[in-house]
């Protein structure tokens, strides 16, 4: 958001659902691409964490290759193709 702002533009984020209740909590729309985000709270991360995301990617005819977690630790590290990233570095 901040990036956006800066260069005096609203934020273009998205929230996406479908039928089967399969969520991404943060979509930004780049125009040639969407960055999908999912957000949680925990300190530490489950093994399913990135499943959301992973889904998401995986859709047929989606051209994304990555995604970002959120999360309330501490620590950066890429987790297959997902990037994760602390709360307070994003």
């Amino acid at each position: 958001m901040k990036a956006f702002q800066n260069e005096r533009r609203e934020a273009p984020l998205f929230f996406w659902r479908d039928a089967t209740r399969h969520e991404i909590d943060i979509l930004v729309d780049f125009g040639d691409r969407l960055l999908p985000i999912e957000v949680k709270s925990g300190l530490t991360l489950g093994a399913d964490a990135g499943d959301g995301l992973r889904w998401w990617l995986e859709l047929p005819g989606n051209d994304n290759a990555d995604g970002t977690l959120v999360y309330g630790g501490d620590e950066s590290y890429l987790r297959k193709n997902l990037a994760v990233r602390p709360w307070f570095l994003t």
